[in-house]
């Protein structure tokens, strides 16, 4: 603005209207931006998790995603089978995590307690397969823990940028 003063004397309306136009379009584009990737985010987050390996007693072993349609085909045909806090608690993060796919701006606090609830479990295994030397089991579950460590550290970093850009205005 500065550079228009000092160029012409005076500040011309149709030159602020521009520049007024122009900075909307930059700040929405960035916006779009930053919530496209928050999506992107939350999908992977989701996509990771079903990756997850388990393996118990007498050879048993299953990926999640396995695992979990099970869970979801007895849900509706014996509910009482399938009632337990490692399938619902994790099961109720994946749709929290899909809610938050479908909104404009993807919700900060959903996305942490649906992140949350699903590394409940994947921690769990986690450190079930420290204990045991499961390699397959610590390596299935990686993936999921570094996309949250990811997620966190941009949520974090978004809201640092969010709360200085309020400031300047």
């Amino acid at each position: 603005m500065k550079c228009l003063v000092m160029m012409t004397g005076t500040i011309d309306r149709s030159s602020l209207d521009q520049a007024a136009a122009v900075w909307r379009a930059h700040t929405i584009a960035y916006f779009q931006h930053r919530m496209q990737k928050a999506k992107r985010l939350n999908l992977l987050l989701i996509l990771t998790s079903l990756m997850g390996y388990l393996e118990w007693g007498g050879g048993n072993h299953a990926f999640l995603f396995d695992a979990e349609a099970e869970v979801i085909s007895k849900l509706f045909t014996d509910p009482a089978s399938v009632i337990h806090a490692f399938t619902l608690i994790p099961l109720a993060g994946q749709i929290l995590l899909l809610i938050t796919l479908f909104q404009k701006f993807p919700n900060r606090i959903l996305t942490f307690i649906g992140m949350g609830a699903i590394a409940v479990l994947l921690l769990f295994m986690f450190i079930a397969g420290l204990l045991a030397l499961k390699a397959k089991v610590i390596l299935s579950v990686l993936p999921f823990l570094v996309m949250a460590v990811v997620t966190i550290r941009y949520r974090r970093r978004h809201e640092r940028v969010s709360a200085s850009h309020a400031i300047r205005k």
